[in-house]
């Protein structure tokens, strides 16, 4: 086997445990969502071309509504449709945004945010936000900053109700749809741009209901855009061309983004199911057997033979982590630690062999896993642990006491992230940590 060919072998891995710890804490979807995403995943058994950014908008230019896919916890996501509605305010055209992660009925409320008579806690304790919805509100405020600063309207077109798991997705469906319609009717003139879950936009559900209520002879031009396809991901990779390729045409009236590494998405599903089930012997071992993982796609990548398993993890608020380090390290290291953990950071003691993770991204258990197989393999026993600022006078140093271990970690980190983040890890992000010695 090829490496290329074992690196996307362990690619694969890693995305089915990413996706067995989602199952794990969610449970087994409902019969409807599974048909749901059925027809969602057939969306994608061929696309018609490569595309570009410039296709892609060219083609948002001339649709009168534009159909967003949405993957809700996942930041880029909305920010993708973010940055191409940056792009057609440019032409002047009056743009209407339509909203899943809204309800329709609180449509005053959404009215009166914009307009600046309530702030974000007022607004979302008046829509319910937390129960009705219930993802990262600071993935969606920026399209209500965004819609603040140019002055484009908003609109709630779902009707959640509080259970969202038991709501009919057909009837939430028909809900919006009738609500596209009624804007396309009001806004005539109107881009109307939805930003909604992705396995509503297959072609059999909401966009087909959108056309029916329409009517058929409604000259209504519709395009869809779909990100980070997990089967046209692969499909470029066998190519090896998913570090290449950032858009792909499925057809006249559809494109996919292509983004991020579908395992990059599922990280930030768990990530979001973590901080809201309460579940902490599962998040106890997944985390340390995702560390485990990614130990071991590295020394497979980089030919180490050595088998490396004796370290420590510890997440933030763990009492044992300040009973594990006080016993083994100097005041010095202590005062540097708690320097971290006051920053926010994740880091890794080299000895003993500590991991202190304060958040669970997949980026800082990848960069944190080549640290730990790099000092193992140099036999380290200092404690390097790198600050905002290469020059730390309180603690007596200059930067040319740890510049060396400085480039040689940046190095590794960005060697570990191109392995499972190929598409946004590119060399500029090496040289900028280079000149700036800020990663974590």
């Amino acid at each position: 086997m090829s490496p290329r060919e074992q690196l996307l072998k362990m690619q694969r891995i890693i995305l089915r445990q990413l996706k067995r710890s989602v199952h794990r804490l969610q449970g087994e979807s409902p019969p409807e969502i599974e048909r749901y995403y059925q027809a969602y995943k057939r969306e994608f058994k061929n696309y018609q071309k490569i595309s570009n950014k410039t296709e892609l908008l060219k083609s948002a230019r001339h649709a009168d509504i534009i159909f967003g896919a949405d993957f809700h916890p996942f930041a880029q996501s909305q920010r993708t449709h973010l940055r191409i509605l940056r792009e057609l305010v440019k032409d002047k055209k009056p743009v209407v945004l339509a909203l899943e992660a809204i309800d329709s009925k609180f449509q005053n409320t959404v009215e009166a945010y914009l307009d600046g008579e309530i702030d974000d806690k007022n607004f979302l304790k008046k829509i319910n936000y937390s129960q009705r919805w219930g993802f990262p509100w600071e993935n969606y405020k920026v399209l209500f900053d965004f819609a603040k600063t140019y002055d484009l309207p908003v609109y709630g077109i779902n009707q959640s109700g509080l259970d969202k798991q038991k709501t009919d997705l057909a009837l939430r469906d028909s809900h919006s749809a009738t609500r596209i319609v009624e804007l396309r009717r009001r806004f005539p003139q109107s881009l109307i741009y939805v930003v909604y879950g992705d396995l509503h936009l297959a072609s059999s559900h909401l966009p087909r209901l959108t056309k029916k209520y329409l009517g058929k002879s409604d000259q209504t031009r519709f395009l869809t855009v779909f990100q980070d396809s997990e089967t046209l991901y692969w499909r470029l990779a066998k190519r090896n061309l998913e570090e290449r390729v950032d858009v792909l045409k499925l057809r006249t009236d559809a494109y996919c983004v292509v983004n991020s590494p579908p395992w990059i998405k599922w990280q930030a599903y768990l990530d979001f199911l973590e901080q809201t089930i309460d579940n902490e012997s599962e998040d106890t071992s997944d985390y340390e057997q995702n560390l485990h993982d990614f130990i071991r796609v590295i020394q497979k990548l980089w030919k180490v033979d050595r088998h490396f398993s004796d370290f420590h993890a510890f997440t933030k608020g763990d009492v044992q982590f300040a009973q594990h380090i006080s016993k083994n390290l100097t005041k010095k290291d202590l005062d540097r630690v708690m320097t971290l953990i006051r920053q926010e950071k994740s880091f890794f003691i080299p000895s003993p062999p500590t991991f202190y993770l304060h958040s669970l991204d997949v980026n800082h258990l990848v960069t944190l896993a080549g640290q730990f197989i790099h000092s193992k393999m140099r036999r380290d026993s200092e404690v390097h642990l790198r600050f905002r600022r290469m020059s730390r006078p309180e603690y007596g140093l200059k930067p040319s006491d740890f510049l060396p271990v400085n480039l040689l970690t940046i190095v590794e980190n960005f060697l570990c992230l191109k392995i499972f983040r190929p598409i946004t890890t590119r060399p500029s992000l090496l040289l900028s940590n280079v000149l700036t010695s800020k990663w974590l």
